[in-house]
């Protein structure tokens, strides 16, 4: 397994093919789901200044906790609608915001993981969250 190729060991979905995500899954506890935005951070940071930092801390975790946590695919669009006025800012309605993640929950539940957890790079996302995450326990 790619993932086991060294002592820095990470479970990241994207990079797994499909027989290591079947090997693995029984050993994963926990799903992270990281979320965060494409917005402005001031005139010297990226635009994906929020979903990095919380991709990276998921990978950092799984890393740690290796094999009992995996990081889905980052989440880079958020609820950012307060940010629309400045250039390069993407932004989803809470309700895509709401579907998309109750989705990819639907979708890695289908395959066999069991339990989630989101973990959330920016501010705006977390009213949303909280429907997503009732109509995800529902």
């Amino acid at each position: 397994m790619s993932a086991g190729s060294n002592d820095n060991r990470d479970l990241v979905l994207a990079n797994l093919s499909w027989p290591e995500v079947d090997e693995i899954r029984e050993q994963v506890e926990v799903v992270l789901l990281p979320v965060g935005s494409n917005e402005q951070h001031g005139p010297n940071l990226a635009l994906s200044m929020d979903i990095s930092a919380s991709f990276e801390f998921c990978r950092r975790a799984s890393e740690m906790a290796y094999p009992r946590l995996m990081v889905a695919p980052p989440m880079p669009w958020g609820v950012s609608f307060h940010h629309m006025n400045f250039p390069g800012t993407i932004t989803l309605s809470n309700e895509t915001f709401i579907q998309v993640l109750t989705e990819v929950v639907a979708s890695l539940h289908h395959h066999g993981f069991k339990r989630f957890m989101i973990v959330n790079g920016h501010g705006g996302n977390e009213h949303a969250m909280g429907v997503a995450c009732v109509r995800i326990h529902e």
